[in-house]
């Protein structure tokens, strides 16, 4: 694409033009240099259109500039800052161990297991656990994720029949709006479940309802949990998920990669549980998961509307126009990236992260609106993989190689088939 059409070039989406930026420099221009210009995420315009409905009004979708964004920034930035990270910590390794014990024993191990399946509900269960403070059950897990894909899905479709009256027909809206339905009713009952049944010290919607609760509006201050709350529990699952499925996708196929990771996890932790003090001692692992997601980003881009004309690159923005730093460019550009499409952990050590463009890495966004669970995500998939490796052997199943789905991230298409073996049996 970049040989084609260079860092800066436009694409009709649906009823919309949207103007791709390739570069770092790009990135910092819109979403910190000058982001006052681009605070409008572009509402119901260009690739969010087909998820807005879903989402609604949250911290992930709600006009940058807004004080309503300004208040639910208040309420959620505090709970999820990395100084509050210790006191999830705990939580997180009971959830990934609850589920690591449902995993195959020895005797069945030769039976393969779909691991972006198991990786969706283990990640599912987490956040069942940090965000509503009570578990979320495998089957209301496959429930809810198929119920997101789908309308994941249907972004690109969706994008296009904006432009259309709501009476018109359209393939898959049928089953879009019962996907819709389906997550709002599985995050309600959440919701309600964790406001009667939930510890409040060790979740995150009791938080939101003590910030947000009136007396005189208890019905809107209900309707706020309920958004986001359902935003912690989508953008924390899936992009989650799938980054874990491609992290174990690669390292089965690079063996001396596994080999590091493996001997870090071992020698850090041997047979114990994990606790705060030895994330810093799990850097392997980090780096790991931030190689994932440069190759694996679980956004294409992050889109903006300019309320004024300005210039990126010697490339006119009108004001009103959409535009989008793509998230894959960016994280593959040579100017960059040496051999970008490989996969190399040792790109992540902290000199090497110096030397960089502080833009070059942005699968979180970056500036104001950059995504304030950026720590959190990234400290649940250093658990995740450094738990696993520690209790199982993971190998490929030969001829079984997932392809690429794009929706609005980039998931394994098939299944991450492997086949998993115990390594101790002291659990």
């Amino acid at each position: 694409m970049r040989a084609r059409y260079g860092d800066v070039f436009t694409v009709g989406f649906g009823p919309t033009d949207v103007t791709i930026l390739g570069h770092p420099r790009h990135a910092e221009h819109v979403l910190r240099d000058n982001a006052d210009n681009y605070q409008d995420k572009g509402g119901m315009h260009g690739f969010r259109a087909g998820h807005y409905p879903l989402m609604r009004t949250g911290l992930a979708t709600v006009t940058g500039d807004s004080a309503s964004w300004r208040q639910q920034r208040r309420v959620i930035q505090p709970a999820l800052h990395p100084r509050h990270l210790e006191a999830f910590i705990e939580v997180m390794v009971e959830a990934i161990g609850d589920r690591l014990g449902h995993w195959p024993t020895t005797a069945e191990s030769e039976r393969p297991i779909d691991l972006e399946r198991e990786m969706t509900r283990m990640t599912m269960h987490v956040i069942g656990q940090t965000v509503f403070g009570t578990a979320i059950a495998p089957h209301e897990a496959d429930r809810l994720a198929a119920a997101v894909r789908e309308t994941f899905d249907y972004t690109w479709r969706g994008a296009a029949a904006m432009s259309l009256p709501a009476w018109v027909p359209w393939p898959g809206q049928r089953r879009y709006r019962r996907a819709i339905e389906t997550v709002h009713q599985g995050v309600a009952e959440l919701v309600e479940r964790s406001l009667r049944h939930g510890d409040p010290a060790r979740h995150l919607v009791a938080a939101l309802w003590q910030a947000s609760r009136s007396e005189d509006d208890a019905a809107a201050a209900r309707g706020y949990v309920h958004t986001e709350a359902l935003t912690l529990l989508i953008t924390g699952y899936e992009s989650t998920a799938a980054a874990l499925s491609w992290a174990f996708h690669l390292l089965s196929r690079h063996p001396s990669v596994l080999e590091t990771l493996r001997a870090e996890v071992d020698a850090v932790l041997g047979e114990r549980r994990p606790t705060y003090p030895d994330l810093a001692r799990l850097p392997y692992a980090r780096m790991v998961v931030e190689e994932t997601l440069r190759l694996y980003p679980p956004s294409h881009w992050i889109q903006r509307r300019a309320a004024s004309e300005d210039e990126i690159d010697g490339f006119t923005i009108r004001a009103g126009a959409i535009v989008a730093p793509m998230i894959h460019l960016i994280h593959h550009h040579p100017d960059v990236w040496d051999d970008p499409g490989r996969f190399r952990p040792e790109r992540f050590t902290p000199d090497r992260v110096a030397e960089r463009h502080r833009l070059a890495w942005i699968p979180f966004g970056a500036g104001q609106r950059m995504c304030p669970a950026e720590e959190f995500g990234l400290v649940k998939s250093q658990l995740i993989l450094a738990q696993v490796l520690q209790r199982y052997d993971v190998t490929a199943v030969p001829g079984r190689v997932p392809g690429i789905r794009v929706g609005t991230n980039v998931r394994p298409a098939g299944g991450v088939w492997a086949r998993v073996t115990p390594r101790r049996t002291s659990w």
